[in-house]
């Protein structure tokens, strides 16, 4: 019984617990590499260029779980996401931005985008683009491809555009009054916020699904796309593994756990996307089955396996997640060194 008592005030301390900022600012550097220092935090998804000398920019980020929110204040700047930059990275989330201040004009293939300040607009980081802003101050929200998979059609119909209509001005506020009160916030909010930023997105988006065929031409051409897709569609067959995915794909086995290397390789994808796909169900308030049940539709045949790799994931058992309808996210005491790291950060099994 203590050690359950003990184990039950881990995770209540880790509910409570505020969400760690992450903060970077150009002003701890010498004039003369500032910029230097800010295109290099960049470096993963722009390459970035100023002809000013004396640049200032600061950050505030925080780690959502399955959405990364960015804060950020720059002064004026060129910017390009190139195709090498995209294979080379291996970040091709999608981007909602917001525009508090300044302006940008930036270009995709033929479409142009000028974003004024209260602007919000979707672009996709498997899309080349480039452009400039002046002075400007943005909030930025991270949304990675693996994690919104029912959204994937709308967010790429939705590429490089402006977000219109009725839910803009909703969505804005919401943003504008999470980012004074998200350094108040902890782990436990945020099921609500992940949840509630997924609805205002999927409500503005839908005026979209006329571009989704244009869209679903575009994501085609990704190797990795079409085998997350087939990962993502098979997840319930006992038979999924490299070897399935690989002849489904016509891809040899080096070339599949290279897409893969930067993701932990392929059967720890496989493994993480079940997770959370039994994750998911077992936190569905309409979803009343065992939680061996819903671990026996994924593939984990033994129960205490299924709860010792959930347990590794997420911080806590199955039946603590069901009881405290957490969402799958588990705090990373230590910042990432880098961007790409912060991004993509792949939980151990601890």
């Amino acid at each position: 019984m203590s050690r359950v008592l003990k184990d039950q005030t881990s995770l209540n301390l880790k509910l409570t617990e505020p969400l760690r900022q992450d903060r970077f600012s150009t002003q701890i550097h010498p004039i003369r590499e500032r910029f230097d220092a800010w295109a290099q935090l960049l470096a993963p998804v722009v390459l970035a260029e100023n002809p000013q000398r004396d640049f200032k920019a600061c950050a505030r980020a925080y780690d959502l779980g399955r959405m990364h929110y960015v804060s950020t204040h720059h002064d004026a700047m060129y910017h390009q996401r190139s195709e090498e930059l995209i294979s080379q990275s291996g970040i091709d989330h999608w981007l909602l931005t917001l525009r508090r201040s300044g302006t940008e004009r930036s270009r995709c293939g033929d479409t142009v985008l000028d974003s004024q300040p209260g602007s919000l607009d979707i672009r996709s980081l498997a899309r080349p683009f480039s452009g400039e802003t002046s002075r400007t101050g943005c909030v930025f929200i991270f949304l990675s491809r693996d994690d919104f998979v029912s959204l994937a059609p709308l967010l790429d119909g939705a590429n490089h555009r402006l977000l219109e209509g009725s839910m803009k001005g909703v969505i804005r506020d919401f943003i504008l009054s999470l980012d004074e009160v998200i350094g108040d916030m902890t782990v436990a909010d945020l099921p609500v916020l992940v949840n509630s930023i997924t609805a205002l997105l999927n409500a503005a988006l839908e005026p979209c699904r006329s571009k989704t065929e244009e869209a679903r031409d575009v994501i085609a051409a990704s190797l990795l796309d079409k085998a997350r897709s087939y990962i993502h569609a098979n997840l319930k067959s006992p038979d999924l593994d490299p070897d399935t995915i690989g002849a489904a794909m016509q891809m040899s086995r080096r070339k599949l756990y290279y897409l893969f290397e930067r993701r932990g390789g392929v059967a720890r994808y496989i493994r993480r996307r079940r997770l959370l796909a039994c994750h998911d169900a077992i936190v569905d308030a309409a979803d009343h089955r065992f939680v061996s049940t819903i671990a026996y539709e994924y593939g984990f045949t033994n129960a205490a396996q299924f709860s010792r790799n959930f347990l590794a994931e997420f911080g806590y058992s199955p039946t603590e997640a069901r009881e405290f309808n957490l969402c799958g996210y588990r705090p990373i005491e230590k910042a990432p060194a880098t961007f790409t790291e912060w991004l993509l950060q792949v939980r151990n099994d601890g």
